[in-house]
């Protein structure tokens, strides 16, 4: 009741100046995912979500944050250079704070083309999580946050000899670009 009474008792200026104080609290992130060139045909991964890491403890259930990917899909690593990107988040706006690491999820439609043949690229159980970057940094109120999540190709594939199988160890860096949004 008595919240309530302050909240009526708060003039215009100060309720917007207490909701701009609330907007100055967030942070704008968006992310990119870039590939490289290499001696396949199509490197193809599916992808479900990207996420960030903002608690640094796994036995904390809310420790990942979905940034719902507004792109999923499949896409052809190959065809993602520096030029050419594949956005996956766009300016979504989310609370600011540390966050720890930055997870690509991949769905199963993982495919590799060699020489005109498609074959599965199988993952080990702890890529199957996501791929996950180290990335310790704290995102400021009022700035906008690029991430570009760089997918190493040449790195990433290792084609075996037993039952023609191609696995993608997945290497990933990440940069990120931080600017004022002026608010």
């Amino acid at each position: 009741m008595s919240f309530l009474t302050i909240f009526l008792s708060c003039s215009t200026d100060s309720l917007n100046s207490n909701i701009q104080d609330i907007q100055l609290d967030k942070t704008t992130v968006s992310v990119d995912l870039v590939g490289n060139k290499a001696n396949f045909d199509a490197v193809n991964i599916e992808v479900l979500d990207v996420q960030v890491k903002v608690i640094d403890d796994e036995t904390i259930p809310d420790c990942w944050l979905s940034l719902n990917a507004n792109s999923k899909g499949v896409y052809n690593l190959l065809d993602l250079t520096e030029n050419s990107t594949a956005q996956l988040v766009s300016g979504l706006k989310i609370p600011a704070g540390e966050i720890y690491e930055i997870k690509l999820v991949l769905g199963s439609n993982n495919t590799i083309v060699i020489n005109g043949e498609t074959l599965p690229l199988v993952m080990n159980s702890e890529h199957a999580k996501g791929l996950v970057v180290r990335t310790i940094k704290t995102l400021e109120p009022g700035m906008d946050y690029s991430f570009s999540l760089n997918f190493d190709v040449k790195q990433s594939i290792l084609e075996t000899y037993i039952d023609n199988r191609v696995i993608l160890r997945p290497v990933l860096n990440t940069s990120i670009e931080a600017k004022s949004n002026n608010l």
